[in-house]
Protein backbone atom coordinates (compact mmCIF):
# COMPACT_ATOMS: atom_id res chain seq x y z
CA UNK A 1 0.00 0.00 0.00
CA UNK A 2 1.18 3.20 -1.34
CA UNK A 3 1.37 5.99 1.71
CA UNK A 4 0.30 9.73 0.71
CA UNK A 5 2.67 12.48 2.04
CA UNK A 6 0.94 14.92 4.18
CA UNK A 7 -0.60 17.93 2.54
CA UNK A 8 -0.77 21.41 4.45
CA UNK A 9 1.74 23.41 6.48
CA UNK A 10 2.54 23.14 9.88
CA UNK A 11 2.02 25.62 12.41
CA UNK A 12 6.17 26.62 12.82
CA UNK A 13 6.29 27.28 9.05
CA UNK A 14 3.06 29.47 9.58
CA UNK A 15 5.14 31.33 12.30
CA UNK A 16 8.06 31.32 10.20
CA UNK A 17 6.13 32.95 7.58
CA UNK A 18 4.47 35.48 9.69
CA UNK A 19 7.80 36.61 11.22
CA UNK A 20 9.40 37.08 7.53
CA UNK A 21 6.44 39.17 6.48
CA UNK A 22 6.64 41.49 9.75
CA UNK A 23 10.15 42.05 9.21
CA UNK A 24 10.07 42.62 5.34
CA UNK A 25 6.83 45.46 6.24
CA UNK A 26 8.58 46.88 9.41
CA UNK A 27 11.35 47.71 6.82
CA UNK A 28 9.17 49.20 4.30
CA UNK A 29 6.71 51.09 6.62
CA UNK A 30 9.21 54.30 7.22
CA UNK A 31 9.87 54.53 3.71
CA UNK A 32 6.16 54.80 2.63
CA UNK A 33 5.19 57.25 5.67
CA UNK A 34 7.92 59.72 3.72
CA UNK A 35 6.67 59.09 0.18
CA UNK A 36 3.34 59.55 1.67
CA UNK A 37 4.49 62.94 3.19
CA UNK A 38 6.46 63.99 0.02
CA UNK A 39 3.07 63.50 -2.19
CA UNK A 40 0.92 65.79 0.23
CA UNK A 41 3.95 68.65 0.44
CA UNK A 42 4.33 68.60 -3.65
CA UNK A 43 0.04 68.39 -3.82
CA UNK A 44 -0.46 70.99 -1.70
CA UNK A 45 2.26 73.15 -2.55
CA UNK A 46 1.62 72.78 -6.72
CA UNK A 47 -2.48 73.04 -6.29
CA UNK A 48 -0.64 77.09 -4.31
CA UNK A 49 0.93 77.24 -7.08
CA UNK A 50 -1.78 77.43 -9.42
CA UNK A 51 -4.09 79.02 -7.29
CA UNK A 52 -1.66 82.06 -7.19
CA UNK A 53 -2.04 82.08 -10.95
CA UNK A 54 -5.91 82.32 -10.67
CA UNK A 55 -5.86 85.06 -8.45
CA UNK A 56 -3.46 87.07 -10.52
CA UNK A 57 -5.72 86.09 -13.55
CA UNK A 58 -8.82 86.77 -11.57
CA UNK A 59 -7.43 90.07 -10.94
CA UNK A 60 -7.13 91.49 -13.86
CA UNK A 61 -10.43 89.66 -15.30
CA UNK A 62 -12.73 91.11 -12.82
CA UNK A 63 -10.52 94.60 -12.77
CA UNK A 64 -10.35 94.44 -9.37
CA UNK A 65 -7.90 93.50 -6.93
CA UNK A 66 -7.46 90.51 -6.01
CA UNK A 67 -5.59 88.57 -2.71
CA UNK A 68 -3.89 85.37 -1.73
CA UNK A 69 -4.90 85.25 2.30
CA UNK A 70 -2.76 82.62 4.41
CA UNK A 71 -4.90 81.52 7.36
CA UNK A 72 -2.59 82.70 10.65
CA UNK A 73 -2.38 78.94 11.29
CA UNK A 74 -1.23 78.13 8.29
CA UNK A 75 -3.97 75.43 7.86
CA UNK A 76 -5.98 76.95 4.91
CA UNK A 77 -5.89 80.20 2.29
CA UNK A 78 -8.26 81.72 0.82
CA UNK A 79 -8.47 83.62 -2.58
CA UNK A 80 -10.88 86.71 -2.65
CA UNK A 81 -11.29 89.88 -4.98
CA UNK A 82 -12.70 93.32 -3.90
CA UNK A 83 -16.12 94.25 -5.24
CA UNK A 84 -15.17 97.19 -7.30
CA UNK A 85 -19.21 98.26 -6.59
CA UNK A 86 -19.60 97.74 -2.90
CA UNK A 87 -15.83 97.45 -2.48
CA UNK A 88 -16.44 94.72 -0.20
CA UNK A 89 -14.17 91.13 0.00
CA UNK A 90 -15.62 88.77 -2.08
CA UNK A 91 -14.31 85.09 -1.29
CA UNK A 92 -13.76 82.86 -4.47
CA UNK A 93 -12.49 79.95 -2.97
CA UNK A 94 -11.26 78.61 0.51
CA UNK A 95 -8.17 75.56 0.44
CA UNK A 96 -7.51 73.43 3.56
CA UNK A 97 -4.06 72.26 3.59
CA UNK A 98 -3.43 68.09 4.09
CA UNK A 99 -2.57 66.90 7.54
CA UNK A 100 0.98 67.52 8.55
CA UNK A 101 1.23 70.25 6.08
CA UNK A 102 1.25 73.84 6.65
CA UNK A 103 1.93 77.38 5.23
CA UNK A 104 3.84 80.39 6.29
CA UNK A 105 3.33 83.56 5.09
CA UNK A 106 4.93 87.22 5.93
CA UNK A 107 1.66 88.82 4.37
CA UNK A 108 -1.00 88.55 2.22
CA UNK A 109 -0.53 88.14 -1.70
CA UNK A 110 -2.31 90.99 -3.73
CA UNK A 111 -2.12 91.31 -7.30
CA UNK A 112 -3.51 94.93 -8.96
CA UNK A 113 -6.12 94.82 -11.53
CA UNK A 114 -4.61 96.41 -14.39
CA UNK A 115 -1.39 94.51 -14.98
CA UNK A 116 -1.65 91.39 -12.22
CA UNK A 117 1.26 92.29 -10.56
CA UNK A 118 2.15 91.84 -7.13
CA UNK A 119 5.01 92.36 -4.41
CA UNK A 120 7.33 89.63 -4.50
CA UNK A 121 6.09 87.16 -1.81
CA UNK A 122 7.76 83.53 -0.42
CA UNK A 123 5.38 81.28 0.87
CA UNK A 124 6.74 78.24 2.75
CA UNK A 125 4.82 74.72 2.71
CA UNK A 126 6.14 72.42 5.51
CA UNK A 127 5.42 68.91 6.16
CA UNK A 128 6.26 68.65 10.12
CA UNK A 129 6.17 64.64 10.44
CA UNK A 130 8.99 64.47 7.78
CA UNK A 131 10.68 67.65 8.30
CA UNK A 132 10.58 68.88 4.50
CA UNK A 133 9.84 71.98 2.80
CA UNK A 134 8.90 73.81 -0.34
CA UNK A 135 8.24 77.67 -1.32
CA UNK A 136 6.52 79.25 -3.85
CA UNK A 137 7.90 82.60 -4.66
CA UNK A 138 6.36 85.39 -6.35
CA UNK A 139 7.99 87.69 -8.46
CA UNK A 140 7.36 91.59 -8.93
CA UNK A 141 5.58 90.62 -12.26
CA UNK A 142 3.59 88.33 -11.01
CA UNK A 143 5.64 84.88 -12.13
CA UNK A 144 5.00 82.02 -9.69
CA UNK A 145 7.89 79.35 -9.22
CA UNK A 146 8.46 76.53 -7.07
CA UNK A 147 11.81 75.64 -4.95
CA UNK A 148 13.49 74.02 -1.82
CA UNK A 149 14.59 75.89 0.38
CA UNK A 150 17.63 73.50 1.69
CA UNK A 151 17.68 71.50 -1.59
CA UNK A 152 16.34 68.48 0.26
CA UNK A 153 13.31 67.91 -1.94
CA UNK A 154 14.36 66.35 -5.37
CA UNK A 155 12.77 67.46 -8.51
CA UNK A 156 13.60 71.02 -8.03
CA UNK A 157 15.56 73.76 -7.83
CA UNK A 158 17.43 74.61 -4.67
CA UNK A 159 16.14 78.36 -3.52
Amino acid sequence: MRTRPAQGVTLIEVMVAIAIVAVLAAAAVPSFVTTIGRSRLDGAMSTLSVDLQYTRSEAVRRRSAATLTVAADGASYTVSYTNPVTLAEVNLKTVDMPIDVRLAASAPISFDSLRGIASAQTLTGTNSRIGAQLQVLTNATGRVQMCTPNGSFTGYASC
